[in-house]
């Protein structure tokens, strides 16, 4: 099975390429207005989700990039269009973060996208750290660890401690978890309005980079996954192909 962009997502991404950095922001936003309405757990939008991670981010760390990562951290799941309403929710893991990851390094800084893409990996380390801490996860967010790999050797768990910005995805992880409060009020997108801005790379930075009309699917990510380092690389996550001006010329 190869899990595509939703067109929607490929349409999102091209338009992100023509405008500025201003009209980025607003075509950022409407996006995630238009396509975070499902929902991943049922408590929560996928929107609402977001909104509640990055105010807990702004809370507790008053570090910007993490403020941006938290928000757009999910993201890989509305691209994919992976929500509770699809019958083979949850059945396969579709890297949701190595999806999320690939998109927003094309706009955003290593610092913002490396939490990203590895905030499955840091949930698998801390249940692996806490026995505790899995008793706290979401039903979804439990039926998803079982299928991303679930607890992680010895060997493992000491590799990802050691990678840099762990400690990030990490923190990351801890806000994504608790933030899945039915009805709690929570500022909204436009409240985020001036660190996204902040963390956009310039258009001259974009060069002619695009995201390709493809991502690895379920069924290669699985594979990937049989092979050791591949699923916990040196990036603390799935692999993520690195954009190249070749991907412009499928767009």
């Amino acid at each position: 099975m190869t899990t595509a962009l939703a067109e929607h997502a490929m349409e999102w991404m091209k338009s992100m390429q023509a405008g500025s950095r201003e009209e980025r922001v607003d075509l950022l936003f409407a996006y995630l207005n238009t396509h975070g309405q499902s929902s991943y757990d049922p408590s929560v939008t996928q929107l609402e989700h977001a909104l509640q991670t990055a105010h807990l981010a702004q809370q507790e760390s008053q570090q910007p990039h993490l403020v941006v990562a938290s928000l757009l951290h999910d993201i890989g799941h509305l691209m994919i269009d992976e929500h509770d309403e699809r019958g083979d929710f949850l059945d396969q893991d579709c890297a949701h973060e190595a999806v999320a990851a690939r998109a927003l390094s094309v706009f955003f800084p290593r610092q913002v996208v490396a939490p990203v893409q590895h905030h499955v990996s840091a949930k698998r380390l801390l249940c692996s750290l806490d026995e505790t801490y899995y008793a706290k996860l979401s039903d979804a967010s439990k039926r998803s660890f079982a299928v991303q790999g679930g607890e992680l050797s010895r060997s493992e768990t000491v590799r990802l401690l050691a990678l840099e910005g762990m400690n990030d995805a990490m923190a990351l992880r801890r806000w994504d978890d608790r933030a899945k409060v039915h009805g709690v009020e929570v500022p909204d997108l436009d409240a985020y309005r001036q660190v996204v801005l902040d963390h956009l790379h310039g258009s001259d930075g974009l060069g002619a980079r695009a995201h390709q009309d493809a991502v690895p699917g379920c069924q290669q990510e699985s594979e990937q996954k049989q092979t050791g380092l591949n699923q916990h690389d040196a990036s603390g996550g799935r692999t993520v192909a690195p954009i190249t001006d070749q991907d412009a010329q499928q767009t």
